[in-house]
């Protein structure tokens, strides 16, 4: 089976897709310990997170 390039371009966007929603939500979602040494750590997650949910929703 021989895929053109525009066909493996949509599938590799398509995976992309997947993989962003799928980090963002565990960035928001995941949970980590309620220390305050994470604070800084977590509020990187979230804006990752919402850095990766722009980018899905733009694309």
């Amino acid at each position: 089976m021989i895929c053109s390039n525009k066909e493996l371009y949509n599938e590799s966007l398509g995976i992309a897709l997947v993989l962003m929603l799928f980090f963002a939500f565990y960035f928001l979602l995941a949970r980590t310990p309620d220390k305050r040494i994470f604070t800084n750590y977590l509020r990187s997650r979230r804006l990752m997170a919402g850095a990766l949910l722009t980018l899905t929703t733009t694309s």
